[in-house]
């Protein structure tokens, strides 16, 4: 399998090539984290590894930036050495990480510590006035209900804007 020009593969994703052969197959790709991605095989999802060390936690954004500044340094050269690739993909991540901070935006992944500092900070406690066990909470009520009020139903309007995706199938020929 390959995706923006990374290889997955995986012995269960193979075995199941042997028994099927070349077919066109829905994939979901964590654009956060291409270090795998997840292939449906009949009603499930399989989880196969990029075939290429190093690419847990790389956003599809920085890959393909990547690839547009090895294309535009390397024109269309058969082989590009790996630890070129490599520094090329950390000196992008460099630029991004420079920009964030300069900016002054912050992480936008919260670390054990900085959840747990948050989680402390927002010092809510839920309760019920009624006592009830969390089992006699009649179905049609939330946990909440008694506290929040809930909103006025009103029908959904569909949105003018169709939503932008990428192809969800590929060829199972790589």
């Amino acid at each position: 399998m390959r995706f923006f020009n990374l290889h997955y593969q995986s012995p269960d994703l193979q075995k199941h090539r042997r028994n099927v052969g070349d077919c066109q197959v829905e994939i979901i790709v964590d654009e956060d984290d291409l270090g795998c991605i997840s292939i449906k095989i009949g009603d499930g999802y399989l989880t196969v590894p990029c075939m290429r060390s190093g690419f847990h936690g790389v956003c599809l954004e920085v890959w393909r930036a990547t690839c547009r500044d090895l294309g535009r340094r390397f024109g269309r050269e058969a082989i590009i050495d790996e630890p070129i690739v490599r520094e090329t993909l950390a000196g992008i991540q460099e630029m991004i990480d420079a920009g964030i901070k300069r900016a002054d935006i912050g992480s936008t992944t919260l670390t054990a510590e900085e959840l747990d500092r948050t989680e402390r900070s927002l010092s809510i406690s839920l309760s019920s006035t009624h006592h009830h066990h969390e089992t006699e909470i009649p179905a049609h009520k939330g946990l909440l209900s008694d506290v929040i009020p809930a909103a006025l139903a009103r029908a959904p309007t569909p949105s003018p804007l169709q939503p932008s995706k990428i192809s969800p199938t590929w060829d199972l020929t790589d």
